[in-house]
């Protein structure tokens, strides 16, 4: 595989705030740009991902609401096409990368997932076992 150097990009991640040292980055005789964003993978100062999970549960959210607002009169196949195609992609962007280890944050993460999954079936039954039912239901 062949990398093109215009569009590729060096991506620092440090601690250090001052004092960082910036050294340059070639490939094929060319020097790489250093880029300051990570194409919307977020990082605090100490390297975790709680404000990326958060701005992706928030935009999720909203997506969600969107598709709740427009498609309330719809089958069910239509609102389960709407929710993968124009809702889930918020939720797993890169995801690859921030791979969620957290427990609280699985858990914040899969309750956007059961509010969407209950809108989809019209099944608002808080008892316990239902939510994997309905889980079952959507494969």
């Amino acid at each position: 595989m062949s990398f093109n150097p215009k569009k590729c990009y060096v991506l620092q991640t440090t601690h250090k705030t001052r004092n960082r040292i910036i050294r340059p980055y070639f490939l094929h005789s060319t020097k790489l740009e250093l880029k300051e964003d990570n194409l919307g993978v977020e990082l605090d100062s100490k390297l975790n991902w709680n404000h990326h999970i958060t701005s992706k549960i928030n935009k999720t959210s909203q997506q969600l609401n969107f598709v709740r607002r427009n498609l309330y009169r719809c089958p069910q196949d239509v609102k389960q096409h709407a929710y993968i195609a124009l809702v889930r992609p918020h939720l797993e962007y890169g995801s690859s990368v921030w791979h969620p280890h957290w427990k609280k944050d699985i858990k914040r993460i899969e309750m956007v997932q059961h509010r969407a999954a209950r809108y989809v079936t019209k099944n608002y039954n808080h008892q316990p076992g239902s939510m994997t039912a309905i889980i079952r239901s959507l494969n």
